[in-house]
């Protein structure tokens, strides 16, 4: 099973409504970027377009996160390109997890 199917199976299992709803987005955008990641075989060209598809609202504070989404972007996209030697589930999850507390603790201060 790899990384997006497990956020899938959380999502299956998830019994709060707010965290049930994050990860229905979180595994839309996540396959998002795997297709983008097929489409570009340019690093830059998709770290761009990955960098706004709502990380969140409106992209507003989306900045905000690129040291932590960058990394999140490169591991995904070398994850998608399919050279183990790059990039490994475990090291996609890593990045993940550092982007999604840096992104929860962005999201919480906007409300």
């Amino acid at each position: 099973m790899n990384f997006i199917e497990e956020l899938e199976a959380l999502l299956a299992g998830e019994e709060s409504m707010f965290r049930a709803q994050l990860l229905r987005e979180d595994v839309a955008r996540l396959r998002h970027l795997t297709e983008l990641a097929d489409e570009h075989d340019d690093r830059d060209e998709f770290r761009k377009a990955g960098a706004h598809i709502g990380w969140t609202n409106g992209d507003m504070r989306t900045h905000e996160l690129m040291d932590h989404l960058i990394p999140l972007l490169d591991a995904l996209y070398d994850w998608r390109r399919g050279d183990p030697a790059l990039v490994s589930d475990q090291a996609l999850r890593a990045a993940w997890d550092g982007f999604h507390v840096e992104r929860i603790r962005v999201l919480l201060h906007c409300l």
